[in-house]
């Protein structure tokens, strides 16, 4: 003869209260965030430490690789209204892209996408900025970047103090690259 336990009516619902406590995977986006220190700008013609620039010190820089767009957000410690642009490189499976977002006066701001180094039309580009977040934001869809599986991200924003001109890169403490591109971070995954 066989007995039912008393507990197995209650299986099923023991089952779905443990699959709800499990939390899910992010299925829109793989990212990762770069924590930058603060007070590492340097000159971008010596490489020497200028501190004192706020402007253009990267204190954070978000890559999302999303479903439809690669989203990028770059903080600084104060975001000045002007003189100031940013540099995302972007390196696919195929190919290499650049995103400069050009601020140099009050109005809107100047925005150029290449592909290896060749201008091209991106219908859906997306950017931004924030004097209240003190934050640089650029959106580009994953069709302009040939829809890749992967992507690898570098951040690096400049200006000017003192008609020197400074930059951060948000992947180095205090450095830059001897050719100015940013340096590029870990591969991330389409979500």
């Amino acid at each position: 003869m066989h007995r039912r336990s008393p507990t197995a009516p209650l299986l099923p619902l023991l089952l779905a209260a443990l699959l709800l406590a499990v939390p899910a995977s992010p299925a829109t986006a793989q990212a990762v965030v770069y924590a930058d220190p603060s007070g590492d700008v340097v000159n971008a013609d010596t490489g020497a430490k200028v501190a004192a620039n706020s402007s253009v010190d990267i204190t954070r820089a978000v890559a999302e690789h999303r479903t439809g767009d690669l989203r990028v957000t770059t903080s600084v410690r104060e975001l000045a209204t002007s003189g100031w642009y940013v540099v995302t490189a972007v390196k696919t499976p195929k190919a290499r892209f650049k995103l400069l977002v050009l601020k140099l006066n009050e109005g809107d701001p100047t925005v150029i996408l290449s592909r290896n180094d060749e201008s091209v039309a991106c219908d859906g580009l997306q950017t931004g900025s924030s004097l209240v977040d003190d934050t640089v934001t650029a959106s580009i869809p994953r069709r302009c970047l040939d829809r890749p599986s992967w992507v690898k991200v570098g951040v690096l924003m400049s200006g000017q103090q003192d008609g020197v001109g400074v930059s951060d890169d948000a992947h180095r403490d205090a450095k830059i690259r001897k050719d100015g591109e940013p340096a590029l971070g870990r591969r991330l995954r389409r979500g």
